[in-house]
């Protein structure tokens, strides 16, 4: 199990690192093309999503594999991601962008799956 457990964990953390440094690196116009929902806000806001990723994907993966007993840093990272996903689904929702929505709710499964076995340990 703990190996399906630091998979999952790589899988949400490095996804989430790419995000972010997409979101903080390329500009708004041209990252419209790759992350569609980014029109929908302010240059400003898509940093600050875009440094939530990053600090996500970064808290899910380095406290557990650094510092073990720091294990509810990865805790909390994956509440915050939990937390991004929830809002990134309502959000397609009601763009009524259903194909969109597949992908957040996976990232939301997988970090609620990483609560569990963090809090159940």
């Amino acid at each position: 199990m703990n190996t399906i457990i630091w998979i999952i964990q790589g899988i949400l953390g490095l996804s989430f690192i790419i995000a972010g440094l997409m979101a903080l690196l390329i500009s708004k116009e041209k990252l419209v093309g790759k992350m569609p929902w980014a029109k929908d806000f302010s240059a400003a806001n898509v940093k600050l999503i875009g440094i939530a990723k990053l600090l996500g994907g970064i808290g899910v993966i380095v406290p557990s594999l650094l510092f073990n007993r720091w294990s509810h840093l990865t805790t909390a990272a994956a509440i915050g991601l939990a937390v991004l996903m929830l809002c990134a689904v309502i959000y397609h929702i009601s763009k009524k962008e259903n194909k969109e929505v597949i992908t957040p709710v996976a990232y939301f499964l997988m970090a609620i799956f990483i609560i569990y076995q963090f809090v159940s340990q």
